[in-house]
């Protein structure tokens, strides 16, 4: 059988965000009908964040302390086992549709080795913004002119129609190359951008949520209730977190925003998500009417999550669920003699996991013994409806933020070293554990603060408790 891999990223969207879930608000119909085919994994997160960490777990199966990036555009070192690498063993050619924030030392960062360039997207979008340009539009050398707005409202539409939205621009990528593809098995990673900020849709996509309508952030009473939470809370929350919302706001008013404000710019969040949605649709669609879907697997999942205001954050830093919990769809032809109640995972999976799955998938005779010595494991078993024995029981998660510029103040005024700067998760089904080397841990009970709102480290009746979840999150540690 013919094994086509196509496997897609979007960049910080949150696990919540899928209309299959109940969402109030956001609708995902074609990621709804691709999970309906296969199956998703409900309780899916990402080792590492950022971006840059997140797609070095995923692109070698190792947690972060293993591949050692703590931020965007480092380099891996060259020995260290790649997904495309592995494939191009198998014969495939592997092509890139976006990034990968992470690159291999002695080469560029934005594009892993093993992967040929099919679009590929720098920090300034340079071939967007030509594309843009040919398309007669008007645009100056600042990157930031290709999210203009109609307008300076926090919901005001792209100046450019959605066929020529980057979104747009990186399916139609994706869907040239598979139309010059013959009866040779494929490979593509098709990297978006979305919903990453800035928060910009084009029409009509901007009147698709009312703002009225829209979720409220949960969070504590003020700023400076959240703050006391944590240290780290208290430092962060003061400092600018990741890219712009949008071109005309600057980061350091978020926390200031009023909470109409704050649900106009999570009616465009999600309005990017349906807008990539359709996107998926357009490939699935594709896919269909050209035979391939039948003899290809499909992996949908996000680099890391959104705060989107919850908790006064904003952006993929803070330690809470939002940031780390990402969704996880994975379809296959292996999938579709499932049963409804099969195609619902609700065992913790990891981006670790990924890699795994897709290779033993391309090669289920194992005749390369590839990918054997990475920290995840396959997911091929919960597609054929089988539980795997013994199943992790508690996701792991990790932040290095020692090179994070929003960070550096923690760092200094802190009097941290570089071996403090950085925090580790363990969470399961009851209770979650956050380790920080230079400060107090967190210990929050899930099923009674699902919020996480109350830290129980420095309760008593929890001592046991936190002495358990610590000495089980040094044991995944070190794994």
């Amino acid at each position: 059988m013919t094994r086509n891999l196509l496997f897609i990223t979007a960049d910080q969207m949150r696990a919540d965000c899928l209309s299959l879930l109940g969402h109030p608000c956001v609708q995902t119909p074609n990621l709804d009908r691709l999970a309906a085919r296969g199956v998703h994994f409900s309780r899916h997160y990402t080792n590492a964040v950022p971006c840059g960490p997140s797609r070095a777990c995923l692109h070698t199966s190792t947690y972060l302390r293993r591949h050692g990036l703590a931020a965007n555009e480092m380099r891996i070192e060259p020995e260290l086992v790649t997904l495309a690498n592995q494939a191009r063993q198998l014969g495939y050619d592997p092509a890139l549709f976006g990034y990968t924030d992470v690159g291999i030392k002695g080469q560029g960062a934005k594009m892993l080795t093993g992967f040929r360039e099919g679009v590929l997207l720098d920090d300034n979008f340079t071939l967007w913004r030509q594309f843009l340009k040919d398309q007669g539009h008007d645009l100056s050398n600042d990157w930031s002119a290709a999210f203009a707005t109609k307008g300076e409202a926090l919901t005001a539409p792209s100046v450019f129609p959605a066929e020529h939205c980057l979104t747009t621009f990186q399916t139609q990528g994706l869907l040239d190359f598979l139309t010059l593809q013959d009866k040779t098995p494929w490979f593509a990673h098709l990297s978006y951008a979305a919903p990453h900020p800035p928060f910009v849709v084009p029409t009509p996509y901007d009147t698709l949520y009312d703002p009225k309508d829209m979720p409220a952030p949960i969070r504590a009473r003020s700023l400076d209730e959240e703050a006391a939470l944590h240290p780290y809370s208290a430092h962060l929350l003061k400092a600018p977190q990741g890219w712009p919302n949008r071109i005309n706001l600057p980061n350091q008013a978020l926390q200031s925003l009023e909470i109409p404000d704050i649900k106009a710019l999570r009616s465009v969040y999600f309005a990017m998500i349906t807008e990539l949605d359709h996107q998926v649709g357009r490939i699935l669609e594709f896919l269909e009417s050209r035979g391939d879907l039948a003899q290809t697997m499909i992996v949908f999942t996000a680099d890391h999550g959104e705060m989107l205001g919850d908790h006064w954050f904003w952006a993929k830093y803070a330690f809470f669920e939002p940031s780390f919990h990402v969704p996880l769809i994975i379809c296959s032809p292996d999938t579709s003699i499932l049963t409804r109640d099969q195609r619902q995972v609700s065992c913790f999976t990891e981006h670790v996991d990924v890699m795994p799955t897709i290779l033993e998938w391309l090669d289920p005779d194992n005749e390369k013994h590839l990918c054997k010595n990475g920290d995840g494991v396959s997911l091929l078993p919960f597609l054929r409806g089988v539980m795997p024995e013994d199943w992790r029981a508690s996701a792991f998660s990790e932040l290095d933020f020692r090179c994070l510029p929003e960070s550096n103040s923690i760092v200094r005024d802190c009097g941290l070293t570089e071996a403090q700067a950085r925090y580790a998760i363990l969470r399961d089904d009851h209770f979650k554990l956050v380790h920080f080397p230079g400060f107090e841990p967190l210990l929050f009970d899930l099923k009674k603060d699902p919020q996480e709102s109350r830290n129980l480290a420095k309760d008593t009746a929890y001592k046991k408790v936190l002495a358990d979840y610590t000495a089980a999150l040094k044991g995944r540690y070190n794994h």
